[in-house]
This record gives C-alpha cells, sequence and structure tokens, in this order.
C-alpha cells in the first residue's frame, strides 16, 4: 500500500475516533487551519525577503559599476 493510502486510512480512524467527542475534533480542526494558515503567511514573508535580497543585490552590483573609476590606459603601457 502507498503512503497516501495509509495516511488517509489514518486520518480516517483519526476523524471516526473523534466523532464521539466533537470538542475535540474541533479544536484539532482549528489547529491544522493555523498551522496551515501560518505556513502561508511564513512563505509569503519569505518570498518578499527574497525578493528584496534580489534588488539590494542588483543595486549594489550597479553602484559598484557606477563608482569604480576605470585605470588610465596611458599609465598601463611601457
Amino acid at each position: 500500500m502507498g503512503v497516501l493510502e495509509e495516511g488517509g486510512k489514518a486520518a480516517t480512524a483519526a476523524v471516526a475516533g473523534l466523532a464521539t467527542q466533537p470538542l475535540a475534533l474541533a479544536l484539532v480542526c482549528i489547529n491544522v487551519a493555523f498551522l496551515s494558515i501560518s505556513v502561508w503567511f511564513l512563505k509569503d514573508i519569505v518570498d518578499t525577503a527574497s525578493a528584496a535580497n534580489i534588488r539590494r543585490d542588483a543595486l549594489m552590483m550597479q553602484l559598484i559599476k557606477d563608482c569604480t573609476v576605470p585605470p588610465d590606459k596611458k599609465e598601463s603601457g611601457p
């Protein structure tokens, strides 16, 4: 049997076991929803920070190109 089938059986058994205690089932559902929203929110924060780092790196490279003084060609030859 595959992992998904085993996971589905375990989830079905957990829900069936908690059917007699609806408060516990509601608590499990709220916790799963909270964790899902937290993961989505953290992913959004990481994506924003990553984009900011890429823009900052591009800006620094442009500043380095603009502010570097090229060597004088007259002094390089003998």
